[in-house]
């Protein structure tokens, strides 16, 4: 339990409750307090926030509240930018550079976690491949890297399958929009 400036408390981590919306109501009716879809959209943290704060964070009225998003990237098209660009610079609150600045070290470490992806599938290690991939499909999706989520979201459910027959061509994949994500922030920069 954790105090809160208004003198209310948190049960457990504050991490925990906030949570995908899928797993929204399960938690709410185990006593969570709120939750919200990642990739985490400011407006709707800071409206849950400021609805806690206006409670002092006690027992919730509100136990059935929602984000008005769902987390659910849907099917991108080939002619899709690797990068929705106005919604990542939406969670950036605007700010070019920051976004530009996280961008470059996401695809900076693109050539690690490929690496680190490609020898879990050599070693046919499917639940650790299942969470790198579930990291790298948190931190596409934060970036608005769509189509990179959506790689990484094939992969957790490869590694938590256990098929891995189809780890080259989705590592392939990866690489290629890694690629693609580099040259589109080259363009982006130019642009600016």
């Amino acid at each position: 339990m954790s105090n809160t400036p208004k003198g209310g408390t948190i049960e457990g981590n504050a991490a925990d409750d906030i949570l995908m919306v899928d797993q929204g109501e399960e938690c709410i009716a185990a006593g969570m307090h709120g939750n919200i879809s990642k990739p985490i959209d400011p407006e709707a943290l800071s409206r849950l926030l400021n609805r806690w704060s206006q409670q002092g964070l006690g027992v919730s009225q509100d136990r059935g509240h929602k984000t008005d998003k769902k987390h659910n990237p849907g099917k991108t098209g080939v002619d899709t930018p690797p990068v929705a660009f106005e919604k990542a610079l939406e969670r950036t609150l605007g700010d070019r550079d920051f976004l530009f600045e996280m961008l470059e070290e996401f695809t900076s470490k693109g050539p690690e976690w490929l690496k680190s992806i490609e020898t879990l599938l050599q070693k046919c290690d499917g639940e650790t491949l299942a969470q790198e991939a579930h990291t790298l499909k948190g931190a596409a999706a934060n970036l608005g890297a769509e189509r990179m989520a959506e790689f990484a979201v094939r992969l957790e459910e490869m590694g938590r399958s256990g098929d891995l027959s189809d780890g080259a061509r989705v590592i392939d994949e990866l690489e290629h929009e890694f690629e693609s994500i580099t040259q589109f922030i080259s363009l982006q920069k130019n642009r600016s």
